[in-house]
């Protein structure tokens, strides 16, 4: 069988919101059997699809594993609407699945989601598109507390592993955490994406936004950004903000590329105040394609040189010289260990031989 829902006024929503917090509502709805899920159209889209949305509200969509459509104006995946939140999951088929979503909302206020397919295993059967509904492309907020007064940390996962990916995205923030009223709480964000094959471009890039009042050890915004394979880029035009912090807490952003390639039209600027920023090169290349990464006073915390290709860097840490990078790379170790320290000198001086040049010792 298969399943059309084609209404403009329509909103599908799975996990029921519940009145106070001495109850739970689960729904779970498992469309993997079907030959074709459709939830909107080109020519009749809906307004939103919900799961895990409002108070103590849980939630798991599986989608069909031939086929799938969502063109809504909104996807959500754990939207607590402000509330003590539960969990919610979209599971994507193992088939062809194609979502025209303006803004897709991973783990917002208290909630925890995660957008995924059912195996990340390399080769996995299944294939997705994302884009927008109104335009070419779509927006994704993982992992944010939404500008609420809260202890809580929410989560968002974008896990594209094992499938190939093709996807047009505006903006994407990744774990932001932003309490700006006059309570002060204790809480944070975080938010991670995963991507291995096809291909993902992104305008404007933010990591790890930690602003306003909240204290305590989990008052940080914190973002992982993981590439393993497949082509990541950030469009010419675009921006990429690598931690940043301004108020109180902390915000820690990690890139980790173990293949393919990160290609920015764009630098790769830190923010001010109290960041860690760590790059990650084990594999695959990074291409700068003629811009910096680190200017003035947004330099990077860490940059370790594993194994893969660096590539039309510019400049680093506001031009940094050879013997300011020996001492970034032995930085390094206080936050990767002394063996990925070790390999980072080992890689960078590959790449310097090949420019011609060497990387001072200490006594230099």
């Amino acid at each position: 069988g298969a399943l059309a829902l084609t209404h403009a006024d329509a909103t599908v929503t799975l996990g029921k919101g519940q009145s106070d917090e001495s109850g739970t509502g689960t729904g779970v709805l498992d469309l993997s059997e079907l030959s074709s899920v459709t939830l909107g159209s080109g020519a009749a889209p809906i307004s939103e699809v919900r799961v895990a949305y409002g108070q103590m509200s849980s939630g798991t969509l599986t989608l069909s594993n031939t086929n799938n459509l969502i063109t809504a104006t909104t996807l959500r995946v754990g939207d607590s609407l402000k509330l003590n939140a539960g969990t919610g999951m979209m599971i994507l088929g193992a088939g062809v699945n194609t979502l025209a979503v303006d803004t897709n909302v991973i783990g917002l206020y208290k909630g925890v989601g995660t957008l995924k397919f059912a195996s990340p295993a390399a080769g996995s059967p299944g294939t997705v598109t994302i884009g927008g509904r109104t335009r070419e492309t779509a927006d994704f907020v993982i992992g944010s507390k939404g500008g609420m007064p809260s202890g809580a940390v929410p989560a968002g996962t974008l896990d594209l592993r094992g499938h190939v990916a093709n996807i047009q995205a505006g903006s994407v923030t990744i774990g932001r955490e932003d309490n700006s009223s006059a309570s002060i709480y204790t809480g944070g964000a975080a938010g991670a994406l995963y991507f291995d094959g096809g291909s993902f471009s992104v305008s404007n890039l933010v990591m790890a936004y930690k602003s306003g009042i909240n204290t305590g050890v989990n008052a940080k915004a914190t973002a992982t950004l993981t590439v393993s394979g497949g082509d990541f880029t950030i469009k010419e035009g675009g921006s990429f903000t690598f931690a940043t912090q301004s108020g109180t807490g902390a915000a820690y952003a990690t890139l980790n590329l173990n293949g393919g390639t990160f290609r920015t039209y764009t630098d790769i600027l830190p923010g001010t105040g109290a960041c860690t920023n760590t790059i990650n090169l084990s594999g695959g290349t990074l291409d700068l394609t003629r811009h910096v990464i680190g200017q003035g006073e947004r330099t990077v915390t860490a940059f370790n040189l594993q194994s893969g290709t660096l590539m039309n860097l510019e400049e680093f840490n506001n031009g940094a010289s050879l013997v300011e990078l020996r001492e970034v790379l032995l930085h390094s170790a206080v936050y990767a260990g002394a063996p990925a320290a070790v390999e980072g000198f080992r890689a960078a001086r590959e790449v310097l031989n090949e420019l011609g040049l060497s990387l001072p010792d200490q006594a230099d």
